[in-house]
């Protein structure tokens, strides 16, 4: 692998590789160039530890919570067939939580109650 330095001279930024300026920017073009490599970084990170997202991700939708670790539709599917079929999600998990709702029909109270004269 080539060596690569960032060196930052007055108000630019500069990339030197093998010793040759190849990029020299403003810094605010540095900080653009930053935030993009940043997200793709991230992407990258998804892809290479997808495994561990997918189950971690069906975990959570086994669990019932409102939102997944996967960013992308593929993960996010392949996360739903393995909280589906895991036998050991769902061995330790079966049935997911138990939902804590009332089911009925709620009572409307129009009004301050009055209070019973003894």
């Amino acid at each position: 692998m080539q060596s690569a330095t960032i060196r930052q001279e007055g108000t630019h930024v500069l990339l030197i590789v093998d010793g040759r300026v190849v990029l020299d920017m403003p810094w605010e073009a540095a900080k653009e160039l930053t935030k993009a490599i940043t997200i793709q970084a991230l992407k990258s990170e998804e892809i290479a530890n997808r495994e561990q997202i997918i189950f971690d991700d069906a975990l959570a939708l086994r669990a019932g919570l409102p939102f997944g670790l996967a960013r992308l539709p593929v993960l996010r599917r392949e996360a739903e067939r393995e909280a589906q079929y895991n036998r050991t999600l769902r061995r330790f998990m079966p049935g997911g939580v138990k939902s804590k709702e009332h089911v009925g029909t709620p009572t409307i109270l129009l009004g301050v109650p009055k209070r019973e004269v003894k």
